[in-house]
């Protein structure tokens, strides 16, 4: 994760308590969101089968895509307020540091440069 690169803590000034404290609420979050993500999984592969059989009803097929829509979304809100949990630990210039940074780590993987990250994601 980020917080624990210590690159990125010198570059944005962040104190290790601060990255500690950060550690801590994403790991909560984590463990907090692991039965989501459990049946989310279930869930996608219950409509993949579904995707791949085409045996039911287009009806019975829209159930099954809202109930992986909605674990979707529960889960995108859930981590878009857990990074804003984690913004507001931030002071505004180290916020500000870190999204300059996030915008070229972007930069180098449109590039293909080094240092980009190879999974293809910015935040972690």
């Amino acid at each position: 994760m980020w917080w624990s690169d210590t690159a990125i803590q010198k570059e944005i000034g962040l104190a290790p308590d601060v990255a500690k404290k950060i550690d801590e609420a994403w790991q909560a979050w984590v463990k907090r969101s692991k039965p989501v993500f459990d049946r989310y999984d279930q869930e996608q592969e219950v409509l993949a089968k579904l995707t791949r059989d085409a045996m039911v009803e287009p009806e019975q097929y829209r159930v099954q895509l809202g109930i992986v829509e909605g674990l979707r979304s529960m889960l995108n809100i859930s981590r878009l307020e857990m990074v804003y949990r984690i913004t507001k630990m931030l002071k505004p210039e180290q916020n500000k540091k870190l999204q300059d940074y996030f915008e070229r780590q972007a930069a180098l993987r449109q590039q293909g440069g080094p240092g980009a990250n190879p999974n293809g994601r910015g935040r972690q």
